[in-house]
C-alpha cells in the first residue's frame, strides 16, 4: 500500500516535532524544558 502524500507530511512533521523536543531536553532537562520552548525552536 502506498503511502499518501499526507501521510507522509504528517509524519515528519511529527519527527519535526519529536526532534524539536528532545533537542530542547537535552539543552534544559526535562523539567526546564516547555512545549513553548519547542513550539520556537520548528
Amino acid at each position: 500500500m502506498a503511502i499518501s502524500v499526507r501521510e507522509n507530511a504528517l509524519d515528519n512533521s511529527r519527527l519535526d516535532i519529536l526532534q524539536a523536543a528532545a533537542k530542547c531536553f537535552m539543552e534544559r532537562g526535562y523539567a526546564a524544558a516547555s512545549i513553548d520552548e519547542v513550539a520556537r525552536s520548528l
